[in-house]
């Protein structure tokens, strides 16, 4: 019974410690000109995959014929 116990007790703090506060930076450049904007967002309480899930980068061109770029890493 002890043995059982220890496992399950073991087992819930592995999955309690893995959330926690993350941090997603983007940075956003247009091919049209050179300015570029960085946001920080803060996902809470998420695992580092559900974060990687959801800090993710994009590149696409509108109608003008603009490329927009966001680069986004996790912290």
């Amino acid at each position: 019974m002890k043995k059982k116990l220890f496992s399950i007790s073991i087992v819930c703090l592995l999955f309690a410690s893995c959330s926690k506060d993350r941090t997603c930076t983007c940075t956003s450049t247009n091919s049209g000109n050179s300015d570029s904007s960085t946001h920080t967002t803060t996902l809470v309480k998420v695992s580092k995959s559900q974060a990687k899930a959801n800090c993710v980068s994009s590149k696409y061109d509108d109608s003008k014929g603009v490329t927009h770029t966001q680069t986004c890493n996790l912290d």
